[in-house]
């Protein structure tokens, strides 16, 4: 993004038959709302690293999901194994 010549701007509104004082404010305004502004570089950047972000906390909830699933597997495995064991006992 180019910069607002503030001193251009001012210079093109009094050419243009405007007072200063108007011309002063005018030129702060949109000064004002263009420092606001983002690039496409600027956005590019957020997405990137959002994207990255998301990627990372998936990889995190797949691991969580894979542990939970480890431990009900032993969990079963073990109730399985003692009703076996109380069965034969029987």
């Amino acid at each position: 993004m180019t910069a607002f010549d503030t001193h251009q701007a001012f210079g093109r509104l009094t050419a243009a038959g405007m007072d200063e004082a108007p011309a002063e404010a005018v030129v702060e305004v949109v000064g004002g709302a263009h420092s606001d502004l983002v690039t496409k570089a600027d956005l590019e950047l957020a997405v990137a690293r959002l994207t990255a972000e998301m990627h990372r906390a998936l990889r995190v909830q797949g691991m969580w999901i894979v542990g939970v699933l480890a431990g009900l597997a032993t969990i079963a495995s073990v109730v399985v194994g003692t009703a076996l064991v109380l069965i034969s006992l029987s």
